[in-house]
C-alpha cells in the first residue's frame, strides 16, 4: 500500500523567487521527495509524503514562507 501524501499550501509572490529556489534545494538535501503546484500568483502547494509532513514543514517556514493551511 501506497503511503498517504500531505499538501501543503505556501503563500508566495512574484518577488519570491530566489526563495522558492532555496526552498527546492533545501527540501532535496533533506531528502524530501515533492511536488510542486503553483495555484496562482500567490499560492502554491506542495505535496509530500505524510510522514515528511513536520520536517518539510520546518523547512518551508525556515526559508521564510508562511504556511496557508
Amino acid at each position: 500500500m501506497a503511503e498517504r501524501t500531505a499538501a501543503i499550501g505556501i503563500k508566495t509572490d512574484a518577488s519570491e523567487l530566489f526563495n522558492i529556489q532555496k526552498l527546492r534545494d533545501n527540501l532535496n538535501a533533506a531528502n524530501i521527495k515533492f511536488a510542486e503546484n503553483r495555484l496562482t500568483l500567490t499560492m502554491t502547494v506542495i505535496n509530500v509524503k505524510y510522514s515528511d509532513f513536520d520536517n518539510a514543514s520546518k523547512i518551508i517556514t525556515d526559508a521564510g514562507f508562511e504556511i496557508l493551511n
